[in-house]
């Protein structure tokens, strides 16, 4: 194994190691902090309603500021601007 591998297998399985340990730490909270049924319900309430605020800052900051974007492409291509998924569709 050459240098150049041997340092890049490292660095990868350094990668690894972090990653699984921020996973277990994680994990350990996770399972740690209980909440109750009404804890939950409120918690999933506030999620649905803020998903559409939560979907266009993600959708702005990671396509339509991200020129690396494959959906920027796709989304040029359809002539489909950040405020077209701004204005409300559908039934009211």
């Amino acid at each position: 194994m050459s240098l150049k591998a041997f340092k890049k297998s490292y660095s990868q399985l350094r990668c690894d190691f972090k990653g699984t340990f921020t996973l277990i730490t994680s994990l350990r909270q996770f399972f740690r902090d209980r909440i109750s049924m009404e804890q939950a319900q409120k918690q999933i309430e506030r999620a649905i309603e803020s998903r559409d605020e939560r979907f266009l800052k993600l959708v702005r900051t990671q396509v339509y500021e991200n020129a690396k974007s494959p959906y920027l492409k796709l989304l040029t291509v359809a002539s489909c601007d950040f405020p077209d998924l701004q204005t409300p569709h559908g039934p009211s």
